[in-house]
């Protein structure tokens, strides 16, 4: 219980229940054991969401973040392109069944995204290629696909957004954190190509990854109905008319890329969410607001932040209620371990930058 006492008028917490509110409960017994060792932010962080209530889900949970990413892949969809799509993927299909006859292994097609998932990943292919013909032969042929714009290599979440849009042939659509292009090739594949035919303008604000953008786009062919800009997502300007669909994925800590990348374990604060979580929000916002009347806008992130990692909101998910406000559902006793960890760092923190960025979040409001 909160104990309060009155001082000029004002009600403050007492130094007792300051100090039980600053220190975090203990995480739940059932709970660290299945997870990468080491990592005891990232497994007392997400003890505190609540989403693995039983000791059988975080087993999994552990084991799915101790496991390689597979491979995953699909084929190129634009009509202008599918007679080499087909070729080329008949050829792939070859090289796969092969590969997994001699490896033992087997992969799974998806076929609601006409792509294919691998059952190794990308290092454990290239280790692979190296004693294995059959592995070489199907890593050159991914590679020379990819290349040509013949193969999408992209990741099974990373399909998923741009298919719950549903844009039609004629939609004007908008990416507003496009690079490196991935579901801006899948927007380019649903609309269609011409004087009559939608427009895909796919943005990005790094001059660099625009250019990583265009790059992959030319190398779909010509007469596509796309436009490459580079602009702040957070204050795109209007381009006309209003937009039919916007798909938004905005900057995320990378929770859930670790584990394509093992070495970010090492860097992973929980501070990484609250950095971003202000530009996640305006960049929604914008997005929001660059739709039409009756459009659908699909703000996705391909790490964990948001929904899942942010601390100032619900960690089952969050939702555009209207054009112009979010509705946050924050967890207080999430909240209030976090504070108190930027607390503690701050106060035992040698560089000036790392306490005045754990200051910067003491400051937000409750």
């Amino acid at each position: 219980k909160r104990v309060l006492n009155r001082r000029g008028g004002r009600r403050v917490r007492s130094r007792t229940a300051a100090a039980a509110a600053a220190t975090p409960p203990e995480p739940p017994s059932e709970e660290p054991s299945e997870l990468p060792a080491g990592r005891a932010l990232f497994r007392e962080y997400y003890a505190r969401q609540k989403l693995l209530s039983s000791a059988a889900d975080w087993q999994a949970f552990g084991q799915s973040m101790r496991s390689p990413l597979p491979i995953t892949f699909r084929r190129c969809g634009l009509p202008s392109r599918s007679a080499a799509s087909e070729a080329c993927w008949a050829e792939g299909q070859q090289l796969i069944r092969a590969f997994e006859d001699s490896s033992g292994r087997q992969g799974r097609a998806l076929p609601w995204c006409h792509g294919y998932q691998l059952p190794l990943s990308r290092l454990e292919l290239r280790s692979e290629a190296q004693a294995s013909g059959a592995a070489a032969a199907l890593q050159a042929w991914l590679l020379r696909a990819s290349g040509c714009g013949l193969v999408m290599r992209q990741e099974v979440v990373s399909m998923v957004p741009a298919l719950l849009l549903g844009v039609q042939a004629s939609h004007r659509v908008l990416d507003v954190c496009a690079a490196p292009g991935s579901k801006t090739t899948q927007l380019l594949e649903m609309v269609s190509h011409g004087a009559e035919g939608g427009v895909v303008v796919a943005n990005d604000a790094e001059p660099l990854r625009a250019y990583v953008l265009a790059h992959r786009l030319r190398s779909l062919g010509a007469g596509l109905n796309a436009v490459v800009v580079t602009h702040r997502g957070q204050t795109l300007p209007r381009a006309g008319e209003e937009y039919d669909r916007v798909l938004c994925d905005v900057p995320c800590s990378g929770d859930g890329t670790l584990r394509k990348e093992p070495a970010l374990w090492a860097s992973w604060r929980p501070g990484l969410s609250l950095r971003l979580h202000s530009l996640q929000l305006q960049i929604a916002l914008r997005a929001a607001a660059l739709v039409r009347a009756g459009g659908s806008d699909v703000s996705d992130c391909m790490g964990v932040t948001c929904p899942c990692g942010c601390p100032r909101r619900r960690s089952s998910g969050w939702a555009a209620c209207s054009a112009t406000r979010l509705a946050p559902s924050p967890r207080s006793r999430t909240r209030r371990w976090l504070r108190a960890y930027c607390a503690r760092r701050a106060a035992r923190s040698s560089s000036s930058t790392r306490a005045a960025s754990c200051r910067s979040c003491l400051g937000r409001p409750a």
